[in-house]
């Protein structure tokens, strides 16, 4: 069985100055938290301030947004009139989708969630297309709210003609090599798995920034465990920064969920003051307590224990992100080299956000390169 080409939009277009008021976001855009990602307008600028935001004509003086999103948002913060955008001719919902997929994928920074969502999206439309479905897929695209939302109509729709996950006509290695994406079949699949997530921890996830990892680990818990952390960190949100701690403490340490909440959050102490490597977010607190803990004369009365041996599970949590973080950094890093050569050239407004974003990207790097 040949196997279809990606279905992209058709390169080129025009530039054109357009109304902001008549820019729309599209349905289907992968991302779904640019609206919240603008509280820093200067931050959200500094991901694109010299490029254009990709429309395509829905209407007489009305325009979808293809990708560029948070500039638009940038512009109405900034309260422009009019934004220079490329203009390009409107496509299938399947080459808006891959289109849309490409331009957020290779800029490494989409939430968890939409990630996933979007990637599953793609690889059930290529395998609708390989099955010579695309036609039905579209309009199952074209019919969806969300895209997420096309996921069960999709699935439905495959397995019906007979498709099988196990033996797709395009594998999931298949699917990353035709995309150009940096990440393995292994890195995918636990791309995935947060799709499996239930909805209050999808909601969780996304009010409170929770990374992958976080959310594969809160699905390992008891039902009853998981409404308890998530009741938990609505109440105190810096925990959504431990909760791969506090599902370690539960999992491999055999605690409560009750006392693994309380020994990250500091209330009490474990009885190995050292957590587990790939969680890290208690280590402060229970060092706290350990060296707080001195004799008559300020000698500390103990001593930390050597840490345990990590497990190849651990290992593989911890490693995986940091391998996907070095080639996000190598892609960032070029793109930055980009942006910083257009600098002086900025009008003003635009020349102090991007200064000011140019000023926290440095500080926050500088620790790491001294």
């Amino acid at each position: 069985m040949s196997l279809p080409s990606i279905p992209l939009l058709r390169a080129g277009g025009f530039l054109r100055q357009i109304p902001v008021a008549a820019i729309r976001v599209a349905r289907h855009n992968p991302r779904t938290d640019a609206e919240a990602r603008i509280g820093g307008l200067a931050a959200s600028l500094s991901a694109g301030l010299v490029q254009f935001p990709t429309v395509v004509a829905v209407g007489d003086d009305e325009y979808e947004l293809i990708d560029g999103e948070r500039r638009w948002r940038g512009a109405q913060a900034a309260g422009l009139d009019t934004l220079l955008c490329l203009v390009r001719e409107a496509g299938t919902p399947s080459a808006t989708l891959f289109t849309q997929l490409l331009a957020n994928l290779h800029r490494q920074d989409l939430g968890p969630l939409d990630e996933s969502a979007a990637l599953k999206v793609a690889w059930l439309v290529l395998n609708a297309q390989a099955m010579h479905l695309g036609d039905q897929a579209d309009t199952l695209l074209g019919n969806a709210a969300q895209l997420r939302d096309a996921l069960e109509p999709l699935r439905t729709l495959l397995e019906g003609a007979g498709w099988s996950w196990r033996e797709p006509p395009v594998s999931q290695a298949v699917f990353i090599e035709r995309l150009g994406l940096a990440m393995s079949a292994a890195v995918l699949k636990k791309k995935l798995q947060v799709l499996g997530a239930t909805e209050a921890i999808q909601e969780t996830a996304r009010q409170h920034s929770l990374t992958a990892a976080a959310i594969r680990a809160l699905m390992t818990l008891e039902p009853e465990h998981q409404a308890t952390l998530l009741a938990v960190i609505e109440t105190d949100p810096p925990l959504a920064k431990a909760v791969r701690s506090i599902v370690q403490g539960v999992k491999q340490k055999g605690r409560s969920i009750e006392e693994a909440i309380s020994i990250v959050q500091g209330r009490d102490t474990p009885d190995d003051p050292w957590p587990p490597a790939a969680g890290g977010a208690g280590l402060p607190a229970a060092t706290a307590r350990v060296t707080a803990d001195r004799g008559e004369e300020g000698d500390a009365v103990e001593t930390p224990p050597a840490r345990p041996a990590i497990s190849d599970d651990a290992a593989m949590d911890a490693v995986l992100p940091l391998i996907e973080l070095a080639q996000d950094l190598q892609g960032n890093v070029t793109r930055l080299r980009c942006l910083a050569a257009a600098l002086d050239e900025l009008p003003a407004p635009w020349g102090d956000y991007a200064s000011e974003a140019m000023r926290l990207i440095t500080t926050t790097i500088q620790p790491y390169t001294s």
